[in-house]
């Protein structure tokens, strides 16, 4: 724990039972139970993203290798005939 954080015990009414309960705050208690923290969701996210960014670009480089080996492919046919009919 830290000790420049004042931990306060404070009593609170049970809304089940009616009877008083002494809490202490901490800093988990004062978030709350039901409260997400965003900063575990970013680093949940930003992995995520960058292993699906970085898969796309090794399809998109294969993809890209066989567009350039079909097309050099293609420069080396020889002339088709246009019809003139």
């Amino acid at each position: 724990m830290t000790p420049d954080i004042p931990w306060n015990t404070i009593t609170k009414q049970s809304t089940k039972t009616g009877k008083a309960q002494n809490v202490t705050l901490t800093p988990q208690g004062m978030r709350g139970k039901g409260r997400r923290d965003p900063w575990k969701l970013a680093m949940l996210i930003i992995p995520i993203t960058t292993f699906g960014l970085g898969t796309w670009q090794v399809f998109r480089l294969q993809w890209k290798i066989n567009l350039i080996s079909e097309l050099e492919r293609k420069t080396k046919l020889p002339p088709v005939m246009i019809p003139t009919e």
